[in-house]
């Protein structure tokens, strides 16, 4: 999954990423996840 990718902080292939960008993605989604699990809707 990509939120045990991203929690594990190994290294994510595939997909439309751009290595530039992937630490600024990573945080975004890392915060969003965050969120939601504050809010008690991550499955």
């Amino acid at each position: 999954m990509l939120a045990d990718a991203l929690r594990s902080g190994e290294p994510i292939t595939g997909g439309d990423w751009q290595p530039h960008g992937e630490r600024e993605v990573r945080g975004f989604v890392t915060a969003l996840l965050t969120r939601l699990a504050d809010d008690g809707s991550a499955t």
